[in-house]
């Protein structure tokens, strides 16, 4: 064994006992995801064990992010203790399956300064009102022109109904545009 060989075991030996390998981040390849969003790794470097249930650090409490398999991690250890590992920073072009960010105030893209609509639930409604109103339009074009006055009084009549089912119809939606705004964002 030469000097360097030597020199090379006993600083590695002192680093090993101290548990300075613990202080750097380490990057472990990912080979699935547990239920309860924990990592089951596999590490890049042979001189390191496999690793299992390691946390994720995420975004902020509540958060949660679905990694794909094979996806690239760094890897820390909270102040060099090993039994308090962590993973982070997705590497070599994976893209999260699924990312879920719980806070008060999220804003995508700069300052947000609108409501999001529920898209599914404000077309329902809008379609509704609008199928309302194209009756009602279609009632009203059906109405002849009076040719004397008794006739116009019963067709002002059949139109009041119209316009009333077309007023009926708007303030049905206005009434439910409370419902149509959230604080859930899904994106796709």
């Amino acid at each position: 064994m030469s000097l360097i060989d030597t020199m090379s075991a006993i600083v590695g030996g002192i680093v090993e006992r101290m548990g300075f390998q613990y202080l750097a981040l380490r990057e472990y390849k990912v080979s699935s995801q547990n239920a309860d969003g924990t990592l089951e790794l596999d590490a890049l470097d042979p001189k390191y064990p496999g690793l299992s249930n390691v946390k994720i650090m995420q975004i902020g409490p509540g958060s949660s992010i679905k990694i794909p398999s094979n996806t690239t991690v760094l890897v820390g250890f909270k102040n060099g203790d090993q039994t308090k590992r962590y993973a982070m920073s997705l590497w070599d072009g994976a893209q999260s399956q699924q990312m879920i960010i719980e806070c008060l105030d999220l804003q995508l893209g700069g300052q947000a300064t609108d409501f999001v609509i529920k898209g599914t639930t404000y077309r329902t409604a809008e379609t509704t009102m609008n199928t309302a109103i194209a009756s009602a339009v279609t009632t009203l074009n059906a109405i002849p022109v009076a040719a004397d006055l008794a006739t116009a009084v019963i067709l002002v009549n059949g139109c009041a109904v119209c316009l009333k089912a077309i007023g009926v119809a708007i303030l049905a939606f206005e009434a439910k545009t409370g419902t149509f705004l959230s604080s859930l964002v899904k994106v796709k």
